[in-house]
């Protein structure tokens, strides 16, 4: 069974025959006018400028596709990236919490508070990494 064939390759590929419709076309084109064919050639210059036509189009089609591509990545990352930020909000909300209630109870010493807060920190990060 082959191989399902990469954008690259698809790409590399269509441009390769998009040079040969190119070379074609200069064969059957009359030489001092390129947009016209030789007399009695017209058939063949017209077959070669339709599938350049249709060659350019899939170029375009597989340019927009990478377009998406990269853009479904950006936005993955944006989202990871934005997810991140609210998870460390959310963490620092709950330390400060538990640092406001150890300040509230009159905690004896810096020692304890900074104690619950490195303990709660840790807790938050440990499930935040099962996750």
């Amino acid at each position: 069974m082959r191989k399902p064939a990469t954008m690259q390759e698809a790409r590399a590929f269509v441009e390769e025959l998009r040079r040969e419709l190119l070379r074609q076309k200069r064969t059957v084109g009359d030489p001092r006018a390129p947009m016209r064919a030789r007399p009695g050639q017209e058939e063949a210059f017209e077959k070669v400028e339709a599938n350049l036509a249709r060659a350019e189009l899939i170029l375009k089609l597989l340019a927009m596709e990478a377009l998406r591509t990269e853009k479904r990545k950006a936005v993955k990352a944006v989202d990871a990236l934005l997810d991140g930020f609210i998870i460390f909000g959310l963490a620092s909300a709950a330390m400060l919490g538990v640092a406001a209630a150890a300040v509230l109870l009159n905690a004896p010493s810096p020692v304890v508070q900074a104690t619950a807060i490195i303990g709660v920190g840790v807790a938050l990060a440990r499930a935040v990494a099962r996750k």
